[in-house]
């Protein structure tokens, strides 16, 4: 006897069974046929025999994509509200791409012939309403009367008048205060302290300014004597070891007030001094007169720079000797005059000198305390003795 069963109980067994084929099929899919085909390549035993009847595993290495069909019976039918498939792009034809082409050109052709008559319409307008607006104005103007001209005054004209006489008067302040401001300036060149305006002896001879205006008047005393002159007066004791020396040089500083402005405050600082200061070079003759004077540097100058920037090495002849301090590197530049360098030995990697280095460096220091002493003449002057202010430099 066949048991009665109801509805609910018939889905129940219909969805157990399509659970069971269902895991059926993946257990043989995923694990029967991969075992046999892991099978076969172990045992190579796979003579491909394929007969009626047999089951064969084909692999597949490419990808599949699955697209979803339009086709209601399709297995891969997906239903959408939205379904569509993608058009594909037509390439016009070249005469339909000249044809469109010709078709802008005559619109933009008949927009700008539009933007053209409206501008002209709009500029002939405005010009209506400017004549209409000068013809008004002129209406406005005060009429003649049959008997003479209107006696009552114009507003406008009254203006005008009173704008002219404030501008008169402006200038006229305006030209006092030019005249005022160059009074001012006037006084102030006058009253600036320099040496030029100073009147009191007393003052004068406290800041040494009259030596300015000395230095200015005896300069051409300071001369480059011939060679002749220098072998003439040559003394006996540089005629034994220096007979051909022309000119003894060496540098002096003199202190000045630091600059504000950083540059100026870079240049004129000496490592030598650790102050801001001025730098020359003087030259002697063998005799001990003041043969050469440079103008001021900074401080931070080389003695090599100084001689090359002053024109020290033009005055020298071929066959002249040069007495020099240890600082005066400069024996290839008088090379080139044909001139010679003396200047005292250097230590460097040395213990102690020879005794010969030691008899040239005394005979040297000799003939080199005439040029200290030169220099000593020099800032005999009070003004050089002290700080010079930086209104002098």
């Amino acid at each position: 006897m066949i048991p009665t069963l109801d509805h609910s109980q018939i889905n129940k067994r219909a969805k157990l069974q399509a659970h069971i084929i269902s895991q059926f099929q993946k257990r043989w899919k995923f694990e029967y046929l991969t075992g046999l085909r892991e099978y076969h390549r172990a045992t190579g035993n796979n003579t491909q025999s394929i007969r009626v009847g047999d089951v064969v595993q084909i692999q597949d290495d490419y990808p599949r994509i699955r697209r979803p069909s339009p086709l209601p019976h399709h297995p891969d039918y997906v239903p959408s509200l939205f379904y569509f498939t993608p058009e594909r792009k037509i390439t016009p034809h070249p005469l339909q791409i000249f044809e469109r082409m010709q078709r802008r050109c005559c619109s933009r052709r008949s927009l700008t012939e539009e933007l053209v008559n409206e501008s002209t319409q709009a500029t002939a307008r405005d010009n209506h309403e400017a004549a209409n607006a000068l013809l008004d104005l002129g209406s406005d103007l005060p009429s003649f009367s049959e008997k003479g001209m209107n006696t009552e005054p114009d507003p406008l004209l009254q203006s005008f008048e009173e704008l002219q006489q404030d501008y008169n008067r402006l200038q006229q302040e305006y030209q006092h205060l030019l005249d005022e401001n160059a009074r001012l300036k006037q006084e102030i060149r006058d009253s600036k302290f320099t040496y030029t305006n100073l009147k009191s002896s007393e003052i004068r001879a406290y800041t040494g300014l009259p030596s300015m205006v000395l230095a200015q008047s005896v300069r051409f005393l300071i001369k480059w004597p011939s060679k002749e002159k220098i072998l003439k007066n040559m003394p006996k004791s540089f005629r034994k070891n220096y007979n051909k020396c022309r000119v003894i040089i060496d540098c002096s500083e003199v202190f000045i007030q630091r600059p504000s402005n950083l540059d100026a405050r870079a240049k004129t600082w000496s490592n030598y001094k650790h102050r801001n200061t001025l730098k020359f070079l003087v030259g002697i003759t063998p005799y001990g007169a003041i043969s050469f004077l440079s103008p001021y540097w900074g401080g931070r100058v080389s003695d090599k720079e100084i001689t090359e920037k002053t024109g020290f090495h033009e005055l020298l002849e071929p066959g002249d000797l040069v007495l020099a301090d240890r600082g005066f590197l400069i024996e290839e530049e008088l090379a080139i005059r044909g001139a010679k360098l003396a200047i005292p030995p250097f230590a460097r990697g040395k213990k102690q000198f020879s005794q010969k280095e030691v008899e040239t460096a005394r005979q040297l220091s000799r003939a080199r305390i005439h040029v200290e002493r030169a220099i000593g003449r020099i800032k005999n002057f009070r003004i050089l003795q002290q700080t010079l202010p930086i209104t002098l430099v």
